[in-house]
């Protein structure tokens, strides 16, 4: 009974540690220190495994050489480790020398290692790692000793899925705040490129109008032939100025998108985009056709409005080729040129800080959506932006 209290009291303690951090690293070693004390070892290990490669890395240990801890490498199913990991049981081995799955019996043999108690670490989802204990000599543990190390694997899971969570949405969160603020800083970016057009083209020629107003109202008295000709002037300047505003209000919010979808609106976009421009271009849809959620068409509608502009402005391109595949989940893009070709690294990296914002504009309206983008190019050898968005229909948010 005695020793029961003990055990009971060690696990309280154990539990009240594990709930006083949320930071993986610190908690594992927390965990290894109070593993030692509860059984009473001189040896423990903690080993995670990694999804994608399926291999148990120590994370934490005490009383193990260095050596004996770079040798511990295995993957799911192989060695002791390895098979409670996969069968998801514990499995106490009084003897390695004698167990032909155990795998580094030099290492042991210099690390003073004969008996070894694992027990897996198991959460709602499965096996995401496992707890050892070491014995320097022969040792067979006892009902109440795996029993005990098991309580303790319960705990010490349920405390690494409550980390890992932590980090996980500590990282959402922080990646939401610099998605929010990149957000904030494209709008204003496309505020003052509106306004810097608005002062460039329509401010000046109302400007210019206003004074060949003024001009005609003095010569109608003295040339009427000559206010006549100013007046066709102003008439040709009033309808170039209407042109832009109606350009102007087209790049704003395109008026087919909301009507007719992104990829009916793009290939209006690209026969007014041929007709300005000695450029030709191919536009080729895959999968199915419907309608997406607005956040999603905008996306894809501006990604290739910035692709096609600095093809105009940069690219001495002569062709471009837009390719669009749609499955279920996401949806594919990709823009080709056959142009002059750059290196794209620089304007993905620093473009707020060299002031080239078109590229990096890009690849965060992707970003913010869960999707990515990527620039290849090489000078001499054209462009190609590819993007992968997903699909998210009208009814989803």
């Amino acid at each position: 009974m005695k020793q029961k209290v003990m055990e009971l009291s060690a696990l309280h303690d154990v539990a009240k540690s594990t709930a006083s951090t949320l930071k993986l690293e610190k908690l594992l070693a927390l965990i290894i220190e109070k593993t030692a004390q509860v059984l009473h070892v001189p040896m423990c290990a903690l080993k995670l495994i990694d999804k994608k490669t399926e291999e148990l890395t120590v994370m934490a240990s005490s009383g193990l050489t260095k050596e004996y801890i770079e040798g511990l490498r295995s993957r799911v199913g192989e060695g002791i480790t390895g098979w409670v990991a996969k069968e998801g049981k514990p499995l106490a081995v009084s003897d390695v020398t004698k167990d032909s799955r155990y795998r580094y019996l030099g290492a042991a043999k210099r690390g003073h290692i004969r008996a070894m108690l694992c027990v897996p670490l198991i959460i709602r989802k499965g096996t995401i790692g496992v707890l050892s204990v070491y014995a320097p000599s022969p040792h067979y543990y006892t009902d109440d000793e795996i029993n005990l190390l098991s309580t303790l694997a319960s705990q010490t899971a349920i405390a690494i899925e409550n980390a890992r969570l932590y980090e996980e949405i500590s990282y959402q969160r922080g990646a939401l705040e610099q998605l929010m603020a990149k957000t904030i800083q494209t709008q204003e970016d496309e505020r003052k490129i509106v306004g810097l057009e608005v002062h460039d083209v329509i401010s000046q020629a109302i400007a210019s109008l206003f004074y060949r107003i003024q001009t005609c109202e003095r010569l109608l008295d003295l040339d009427v032939k000559r206010a006549r000709e100013e007046f066709s002037e102003m008439k040709r300047m009033a309808q170039g100025t209407l042109d832009d505003v109606t350009r102007l209000m087209f790049n704003l919010r395109p008026p087919h998108l909301e009507d007719l979808g992104v990829f009916p609106a793009l290939r209006r976009y690209v026969d007014q985009y041929q007709r300005e421009n000695a450029i030709s271009v191919e536009m080729e849809v895959k999968g199915r056709r419907k309608r997406f959620h607005p956040s999603v068409e905008i996306t894809i509608y501006r990604i290739v409005q910035e692709a096609l502009t600095n093809v105009r402005k940069h690219a001495e391109a002569r062709r471009v080729a837009l390719k669009f595949e749609v499955n279920q989940e996401t949806i594919h893009g990709l823009i080709e040129d056959n142009g002059k070709g750059f290196n794209p690294n620089p304007f993905l990296t620093k473009g707020e800080a060299e002031g080239h914002l078109g590229l990096l504009g890009m690849k965060e309206r992707a970003t913010l959506l869960g999707g990515t983008l990527d620039v290849k190019s090489s000078p001499g050898k054209g462009t190609v932006v590819c993007f992968e968005i997903p699909a998210l229909s009208r009814e989803r948010k």
